[in-house]
């Protein structure tokens, strides 16, 4: 057999790294294909082993062919490939391959087997990114407030506002409305090197310079500032022509009357 190439052996050392990140903690791919394998074993009915079985095989086989790696991460970055997993139907495979495992037997086969599945998962809500819904829409109150601060000053006509990163992800979803000079794309690694003015002055400076956030925010037209009250911030206000609107505790928004 020849050896691999280096840039093919470090192809499939990063599928198989991709590969482990997905899997997590728990062995939900080691069940996956216990299930896989006793479903390619006894099932009888074709279109079922099509379904379960030999398609999520062609997208398994095509996951771990490095030209098909190369060729995605520079379309759309390595950091999403993971999700050509998603057209597996993991789950759906695991309990149908249980479910004709124990048709017609003692239901405590059928207990156990539930117990094993819950034995190589993790209990959701454990995660520290799984809080406690704050309002019906499951979006944060600062931001509903933010928003409909802006909204109503401008009437509900369209404004252009700068945010702080860990708004932009909800404002669309709640007000339409409201224009960002910079959306989640600034949140991705895959996006690593784009630049964008407001972003920089925004968010990656210790101490925000007032001036500097006014100058790049007013070339995106952008008709009111939201800073993030705990953020230390050199500059004079009012020699900016920045009004404050209101002050919601966490943040502040503010109109650019000086544009």
């Amino acid at each position: 057999m020849l050896p691999l190439r280096p840039g093919k052996y470090t192809a499939m050392k990063e599928i198989y790294h991709i590969l482990i990140q997905y899997q997590g903690s728990g062995a939900m791919l080691l069940l996956y294909a216990v299930a896989l394998a006793v479903l390619l074993y006894n099932e009888k009915d074709r279109s079922v082993r099509i379904l379960f079985g030999y398609m999520p095989l062609v997208i398994f086989i095509v996951f771990f062919i490095p030209p098909v790696y190369r060729i995605y991460s520079r379309l759309d970055g390595a950091d999403t490939y993971y999700r050509l997993l998603w057209l597996i139907p993991m789950s759906v495979t695991i309990v149908y391959s249980i479910a004709r495992c124990f048709a017609g037997r003692r239901l405590i086969f059928l207990a156990g087997a539930c117990m094993v599945i819950i034995l190589c998962g993790q209990f959701t809500y454990s995660n520290v990114h799984i809080v406690k819904a704050e309002n019906r829409l499951h979006i944060p109150q600062a931001v509903i407030s933010v928003c409909d601060t802006i909204t109503n000053d401008t009437g509900g006509e369209r404004a252009m506002a700068a945010m702080p990163s860990e708004l932009v992800t909800f404002v669309r979803q709640y007000d339409t409305r409201i224009l960002m000079p910079y959306g989640r794309e600034m949140l991705m690694p895959a996006y690593v090197n784009y630049y964008n003015s407001v972003y920089a002055a925004m968010e990656q400076t210790q101490v925000i310079d007032l001036h500097r956030l006014v100058e790049a925010a007013r070339e995106y037209s952008c008709g009111y500032i939201v800073l993030n009250a705990s953020r230390s911030i050199s500059g004079n206000y009012e020699r900016e022509g920045l009004e404050l609107v209101t002050d919601l505790g966490a943040y502040r928004v503010y109109r650019d009357s000086g544009r």
